[in-house]
């Protein structure tokens, strides 16, 4: 979903993203490109949010650099989050914050 905040005479872009983890990320990055080319065109500032379930701990991942070259071109990066899945085993932060701010 993406909304327009309107605060203090400025707008300020919220994208909130669900993927789940079954879902094609290709699909899902041609998706959220997309939406990112229409709502930046008038260069404003956005933060992107959700769940899309690609892990930002890991070192040498091909989903996480499809991830990082989707927001590169935008100016936008990606916060790095603490884990946000832990179990006993693994910690994993699938979840994103990003933003050209």
């Amino acid at each position: 979903a993406l909304f327009e905040l309107k605060f203090n005479k400025k707008l300020l872009l919220v994208l909130g993203v669900y993927r789940p983890q079954s879902a094609n990320l290709d699909t899902a990055t041609a998706i959220i490109s997309e939406q990112l080319e229409r709502a930046l065109a008038a260069d404003r500032q956005i933060v992107i949010m959700g769940d899309i379930n690609v892990d930002n701990l890991a070192a040498d991942n091909t989903e996480k650099s499809k991830i990082e070259d989707l927001l590169m071109p935008f100016n936008i990066k990606r916060l790095n989050l603490p884990p946000t899945r832990i179990t006993n085993n693994t910690a994993t932060s699938i979840e994103w914050i990003c933003s050209n701010i």
